[in-house]
């Protein structure tokens, strides 16, 4: 990375476009891609005609409750066959077609930080539960969210809260509790993990209903972070976040999310006070960090390797397209990102780890089988984005694709793939090679 140009005191100051970054098609794709999933043409034309401040009033929203209902009843009847696959089916649809695709991407952001995975608690509709509860409180109160997040079945079994009782405390819930969900390493100690499983036995799940057993809690003082009390579960999300990483930690998170990099301690200060002041809340946090100046600096713009999920769904929705989720939850798994089933409690790594020999040919198989020629729905329908932008030649399909995947900042790419496809006359073919092409870029990888 790039150091940037911007002192840190200036980097949460509100972006206002001016002639040095202004509010054009690239920034507008990435602030979209940035917090979403990649654009599609019209979303594209719609910002720049909006403007700067509807856009973002337009997308960072929590989403329609309306919605969320639909989807839950359609969740479940793809979990209730007990097909693990079919529910990471449904989830992708979800993604590829989401009216707010904001939401959708915060929802999976918390999957990945509250990582579970059905490989252990073997219930799919244990696991849509779980989706559900992030998709509605993933952007609200961060208490509320943890308070939740604590008593959920999924998580019971995942970190077996289920075998946490008075006289034999299970310390893995409570341990990650502090490392990976509200703390961070090095911000406790081993007392305090051991003192804050007994403050949260007596929980179990039964038939995916979660009741307390006043006889199996331990109702004892303990110590956690020097406070000594009659602790509960509530307590110890409560010192959590009165603890000063745990206004600094989700933050910091937040931040390289969207940024790209990490907080410098003084920007992290400032995202603490500010996460502090407004009673842990996520989307007030979010909305200051995605209209900041470092965020639509040059040096936060297409730094971060793009995850599988943003990859796949990401070209398909700018291409404005379907996929047969079945066949994209296998092409997922082969990309490295197993919807519901991360590789442990860390989630996934992220970053460059996405991209290896295997997995980047991964990446070109699935946009190869997408872009080639059928007549199958979930493929890429060259003819009808011909038809419908009116792209009369090869080189108007060229400049299209490269407009919309690299908002056509890529000059020497361009040129090359016009010398490659200069045999082909066909706007529809050349949509498709193009698209292929250009998707399959490293500078597509990038977001």
């Amino acid at each position: 990375m790039n150091t940037p140009a911007l002192e840190c005191s200036e980097w949460l100051d509100s972006y206002k476009p001016d002639r040095g970054i202004p509010w054009n098609a690239t920034s507008a794709c990435h602030f979209l891609r940035r917090t979403g999933f990649h654009p599609g043409r019209e979303r594209i034309k719609e910002a720049l005609e909006q403007g700067f401040e509807k856009t973002v009033s337009r997308e960072i929203v929590s989403g329609s409750a309306k919605l969320r209902e639909q989807n839950a009843r359609t969740g479940y009847r793809f979990a209730a066959g007990g097909e693990i696959q079919n529910l990471k089916a449904w989830w992708i649809h979800k993604l590829v077609h989401a009216q707010h695709p904001f939401a959708a991407r915060m929802t999976l952001f918390w999957h990945n930080h509250f990582a579970t995975s059905n490989s252990k608690v073997k219930n799919p509709r244990f696991m849509l539960e779980q989706h559900l509860l992030l998709e509605e409180w993933g952007l609200g109160s961060f208490r509320d969210l943890l308070m939740r997040i604590t008593k959920d079945p999924a998580m019971l079994i995942w970190l077996d809260g289920q075998d946490n009782r008075k006289g034999s405390p299970n310390e893995n819930f409570a341990r990650e509790l502090f490392e990976l969900f509200s703390l961070g390493v090095g911000n406790y100690t081993e007392i305090d993990i051991k003192e804050a499983a007994r403050a949260l036995t007596g929980y179990r799940q039964r038939l995916g209903v979660v009741e307390f057993k006043a006889r199996r809690h331990d109702g004892g003082k303990k110590t956690v972070f020097g406070h000594t009390g009659n602790f509960g579960a509530e307590d110890i999300v409560e010192l959590c976040l009165a603890h000063e990483a745990g206004t600094r930690y989700v933050p910091g998170k937040l931040f390289k999310e969207f940024v790209g990099f990490p907080p410098t301690p003084e920007v992290a200060t400032e995202l603490a006070e500010i996460f502090r002041a407004s009673n842990f809340n996520i989307l007030t946090l979010i909305k200051r960090i995605v209209r900041s100046r470092i965020f639509f600096s040059k040096e936060a713009r297409r730094i971060r390797v793009k995850s599988p999920v943003e990859f796949l769904v990401g070209t398909v929705r700018a291409f404005e397209g379907r996929i047969n989720g079945l066949a994209a939850a296998k092409s997922l798994q082969a990309m490295g990102q197993d919807l519901l089933e991360p590789p442990s409690v860390a989630g996934w790594e992220g970053g460059r780890s996405w991209i290896n020999s295997t997995t980047l040919l991964a990446r070109y198989s699935v946009m190869n089988q997408w872009t080639s020629k059928t007549q199958e729905p979930q493929r890429l329908a060259a003819e009808d984005i011909c038809s419908r932008y009116d792209l009369q030649s090869s080189e108007d399909s060229i400049r299209f694709v490269m407009d919309l995947l690299l908002d056509g900042n890529v000059p020497s790419l361009e040129e090359a793939i016009r010398r490659e496809l200069a045999v082909l006359e066909n706007p529809v073919d050349a949509m498709r090679t193009a698209a292929f092409l250009v998707s399959s870029s490293p500078e597509h990888q990038m977001g």
